[in-house]
């Protein structure tokens, strides 16, 4: 059997911004602040060149407007390939089929990286299964190095995830199991605010997870569910204190 040995495009490099044009069919490129604060860490912009056709009114741009963008902001250089018998009409097959990378890739790149924080999540996920890593970083976990966003920051790879956070969410994930397990299924709705809810009682001094619990399991029918983390934290309230005997016992949320 034959190969055949294809040469790859020729990869161009200018200062030369004006050069290149953008075409309306293409998404707007507002992500590209982020593309630049990444790029000003280390640019690997080179390994990632924009493509571009040529046409009658110059080079459009038909995949990497962002990082052009974040490049001339940066005043970085332009890495680009010329694409051959390919169009305007292209843009939309090579941004169909794209994938951004998710927060479990982010999880995966730096656990294989041997960072210890993230190794440390991918077992808790592993423990507890219910807890999807979404809820670990927006809800249950605000790491106290970020600045700004936490899911950017996690994607950066300073995320922190010390044994209070471990503990923190292993009981989210015994409240929620004890809930999954005991209310009726057309209850188990707006998930993400239940665990952002639930993550809040923790602050309360006077919170005992165990009686949630077996409240839970004594009367699952007092849980609804709700459209937002602050209507949970009522309802769980109303849980919490249900059958308790006088008002002045009752916990607040």
């Amino acid at each position: 059997m034959s190969s055949q040995i294809y040469e790859a495009p020729r990869v161009h490099v200018t200062f030369d911004y004006n050069l290149f044009k953008l075409h309306n069919s293409n998404r707007p490129p507002n992500h590209w602040p982020k593309i630049a604060k990444s790029l000003k860490k280390k640019d690997m912009s080179r390994y990632v060149p924009i493509i571009v056709v040529l046409t009658d009114s110059g080079y459009i741009i038909i995949d990497g407007q962002g990082r052009y963008f974040a490049c001339m902001e940066l005043g970085l250089p332009i890495y680009y390939i010329i694409a051959e018998n390919v169009g305007i009409d292209d843009i939309a097959t090579f941004n169909t089929g794209q994938e951004n990378w998710k927060l479990g890739d982010y999880l995966n790149f730096y656990a294989s990286q041997g960072k210890t924080d993230y190794v440390r999540i991918q077992q808790f996920l592993s423990d507890f299964p219910n807890i999807k890593l979404a809820y670990l970083v927006g809800t249950i976990w605000q790491s106290r190095n970020a600045t700004g966003n936490t899911s950017e920051f996690f994607k950066e790879g300073g995320f922190s995830f010390p044994e209070e956070a471990r503990k923190k969410g292993a009981v989210v994930s015994q409240i929620l199991t004890a809930i999954e397990n005991n209310v009726p299924k057309q209850e188990l709705k707006s998930i993400y605010s239940l665990v952002a809810a639930l993550s809040s009682l923790s602050l309360n001094k006077e919170f005992n997870a165990n009686r949630l619990i077996e409240q839970v399991k004594k009367y699952p029918y007092v849980f609804r569910a709700q459209a937002d983390q602050v209507h949970y934290k009522q309802n769980l309230e109303k849980l919490y204190n249900y059958r308790k005997r006088g008002d002045n016992g009752n916990v607040r949320f």
